[in-house]
């Protein structure tokens, strides 16, 4: 992309959350994760329908995660969930150590999900977009580059 066009979008875009009374992200590293995550999770669930796990057979398959059995989807959806909506109101309401523990603990969290979806899906396409998520949630970015 054109430098020129890049800082032409990024100044419409700071105008338009001026003109709204908005603020930019305390936390600009860990919101690039987090749409990072977001776009790897919509990838994963691509490779997985691509693989004859639609909607229907994700509810259909079950997994034991901390103890409990629930579906394939719902793990799936819990992860996506905290990338597009919990990490960003978490870093929305301000950084401060609530916070990032929070995100930081949600993240282990889901971390050990994917490490035990890696464990039962044996498919290669879907243990490789596994492994890209799982790559990136270890790659989340420190308390001290967080904001």
């Amino acid at each position: 992309m054109n430098p020129l066009r890049r800082y032409l979008r990024a100044f419409i875009r700071a105008l338009q959350m001026t003109l709204r009374g908005e603020k930019p992200s305390a936390a600009p590293a860990i919101m690039h994760w987090s749409r990072q995550l977001t776009r790897l999770m919509d990838d994963l669930y691509a490779v997985v329908e691509q693989n004859g796990l639609d909607k229907n057979q994700r509810q259909q398959t079950r997994i034991r995660l901390d103890g409990r059995v629930m579906s394939l989807e719902t793990a799936l959806a819990t992860v996506r969930y905290h990338a597009t909506h919990e990490y960003p109101t978490l870093i929305g309401y301000g950084i401060n150590n609530t916070n990032l523990n929070a995100i930081y603990a949600s993240n282990m969290n889901d971390r050990y999900w994917v490490a035990r979806l890696l464990e039962d899906l044996p498919n290669p396409a879907v243990q490789a977009a596994l492994n890209r998520v799982a790559a990136h949630l270890d790659s989340i970015p420190s308390p001290d580059t967080a904001g």
